[in-house]
């Protein structure tokens, strides 16, 4: 999958000044879970949401609302939205997307 945003460069970093893009691998929901779990007990997983990134590559600050992009015969589909997640990158911290096939039917209903 691949990120894209105007987020910081770095968890510490100024904004991009273009538009940048990453190539970031999911995470289980079961994996996810546990590994935001070792960092804190209230930080929660949902069915809803899709776990992606990797040390060193992942959405940071100032990309909330960007696309997590499948490329998938030629075609692109968006199928998550920048959430959260804990700092920016760091190792076994993925980063936390809304999974938008969750959220089909509502966004249907409102973009008429």
């Amino acid at each position: 999958m691949i990120v894209a945003g105007w987020g910081r460069l770095e968890e510490s970093g100024q904004s991009a000044k273009s538009v940048q893009s990453a190539s970031v691998p999911t995470v289980g929901l079961s994996k996810c879970r546990r590994l935001l779990k070792r960092k804190s007990r209230r930080l929660n997983v949902y069915s809803t949401q899709i776990c992606a990134g990797v040390q060193g590559r992942d959405s940071c600050q100032g990309d909330s609302g960007g696309p997590l992009i499948k490329t998938h015969g030629g075609l692109d589909y968006v199928c998550g939205i920048v959430s959260w997640g804990v700092g920016c990158a760091r190792k076994d911290l993925p980063g936390v997307y809304t999974k938008v096939s969750s959220y089909l039917d509502w966004i249907q209903d409102n973009m008429e």
